[in-house]
């Protein structure tokens, strides 16, 4: 078993699979970050985003864009909770979030 670090009785070993696993998220959301990024470009550059269906195209691209940067947002927030030394505390009542729920 592994000792805790002060961490809300997380260990060093949770704290580095659940850094590895938001890192990974991370790295998802950036992908389609660009990718929707590159589809409006596309869109607005050749002049087809004026067409009604494409107009559908551009607005999801631009859904997914604010999603993914959210979640990115999210993420960057408990990485600082994490290098703080508070992550797995809930930021409301201020009790353990218990480490299932935090590998979700």
């Amino acid at each position: 078993m592994n000792s805790t670090d002060g961490r809300g009785g997380l260990t060093s070993q949770d704290l580095d699979s659940l850094r590895a696993s938001l890192m990974e998220v991370r790295a998802a959301n950036r992908a389609d970050v660009e990718a929707a990024r590159s589809t409006v470009a596309t869109l607005v550059d050749d002049g087809t985003a004026g067409s009604p269906s494409l107009r559908e195209d551009v607005a999801n691209a631009q859904y997914m864009i604010d999603d993914a940067t959210a979640i990115l947002a999210m993420i960057d927030a408990a990485l600082v909770r994490m290098d703080e030394g508070t992550y797995g505390t809930c930021l409301r009542c201020h009790q353990q979030i218990p480490l299932p729920r935090l590998e979700l």
